[in-house]
């Protein structure tokens, strides 16, 4: 790279743009903030995009097809290929290629010879685990397998690595025999602009009347629904809150494959009124259902997560909303008791889930100083600026 010319990027990954899924979200977000650092950023990625991604270059390199097994595995491969295409013809005026995803990562490894690139591998979950969550059986146990495979391979050629939470660095260091030296861990982060207290009750007011909601107290769940979320969990502890106290409706906004569980668990309430399943909604909405809510809820199960920490969009968009989040107890949250924004409660306890939730609805009057407190947070800690001047350090540090 010459002195006059901007630091280049080659972002690689098959993540569908066009959905509102968080994978989407953080590549979009810091693909941008980047750009707004000074940054030239080339993002290849599956379809087009839900909205422009401002000053950056953006790569359509297809999409996986629907289908059967054979159909999607041909159609997986097509598009892999398509990206490394595009990678190869961008290799030459980039400084850096970054990837999400472990199978890319493994075909970008077996293909060193040929791209001169330093590659930054950046690890939000283990997949393998997460496969293995999504499919049971022998077709589970056999995608873990390929993916951890796959991971392991990425991680062992990556010139560095990033995650997002330490107990993901602690995993790589043990599971996969990498060093510590080469991996750094940065938070996700938020969109300060587009997610912040309501300025006024207006938009709160037609949403409530669109949902038809008649409820005193407003609790929410905003995520995409997989099998690492506790659901069992916060909707027996919405059916337990006390009638005498509070009306209450909990409003889970997102869609995903938990959702027939979901509504198996909502038929057997004692107060089935109690739930509403909005389903997914435009990224750009999202701050207005956050604004509805009194609670903010974050029920995580142990398994998957004990091992590789958290960090949740959901938390950060929360955080900059203003609201309090009662959430299950880990230590990568333990920042919201320290600055009394939120209640860590027991795993797997829905009574504990339901007494915290009481507890900030008590609180309500008080709503406006907890606000302040949260976003007051999300403004030092969490902005997806922060988290990409520190992307752009490990980079450049690699490049030197």
């Amino acid at each position: 790279m010459d002195n006059d010319s901007k630091f280049h990027i080659v972002i690689a990954t098959p993540t569908p743009m066009y959905r509102n899924q968080g994978d989407a979200v953080h590549i979009a977000e810091v693909s941008q903030a980047l750009v707004a650092l000074g940054t030239s950023v080339t993002l290849i990625a599956a379809g087009d995009p839900i909205t422009p991604l401002e000053g950056v270059h953006y790569i359509n390199g297809g999409q996986v097809t629907p289908g059967n097994f054979i159909k999607r595995l041909f159609s997986y491969t097509n598009h892999t290929f398509t990206i490394l295409r595009h990678v190869f013809k961008h290799d030459k005026d980039a400084d850096i290629l970054y990837t999400r995803d472990a199978v890319l990562g493994f075909s970008l490894s077996l293909l060193k010879p040929f791209i001169k690139l330093p590659f930054i591998f950046e690890v939000n979950g283990l997949r393998g685990a997460e496969k293995d969550m999504h499919v049971g059986g022998g077709l589970g146990y056999l995608f873990a397998k390929v993916f951890t495979f796959c991971e392991k391979k990425t991680a062992s050629s990556a010139t560095a690595i990033i995650c997002v939470t330490t107990g993901l660095k602690k995993s790589i260091i043990d599971d996969y025999g990498i060093g510590e030296d080469i991996i750094t861990v940065i938070d996700n982060g938020v969109n300060l602009s587009l997610f912040c207290p309501p300025s006024d009750n207006s938009q709160t007011i037609k949403l409530k009347t669109l949902l038809n909601i008649q409820h005193n107290d407003i609790i929410l769940f905003m995520g995409t629904l997989k099998p690492w979320i506790d659901f069992r969990t916060l909707i027996d502890s919405v059916d337990l809150l006390d009638d005498h106290q509070t009306n209450p409706v909990l409003l889970i906004v997102g869609s995903g494959e938990m959702q027939p569980m979901i509504e198996t668990l909502i038929q057997n309430m004692k107060h089935p009124n109690r739930v509403i399943l909005v389903g997914a909604v435009p990224y750009a909405d999202v701050p207005k259902y956050i604004a509805l809510a009194d609670v903010c809820t974050m029920p995580f199960t142990i398994a998957r997560n004990k091992k590789i920490g958290l960090s949740p969009l959901k938390l950060y968009a929360y955080l900059a909303c203003g609201r309090p989040i009662v959430s299950t107890y880990f230590d990568d949250f333990q920042f919201l008791d320290d600055n009394q924004i939120g209640t860590l409660t027991t795993p797997n306890d829905p009574k504990d889930f339901s007494t915290a939730i009481t507890d900030w609805l008590s609180q309500k009057q008080s709503l406006k100083h907890i606000a302040q407190q949260a976003r007051t947070y999300a403004e030092k800690n969490c902005g997806w600026n922060k988290t990409a001047k520190e992307v752009l350090a490990v980079c450049k540090g690699v490049v030197k």
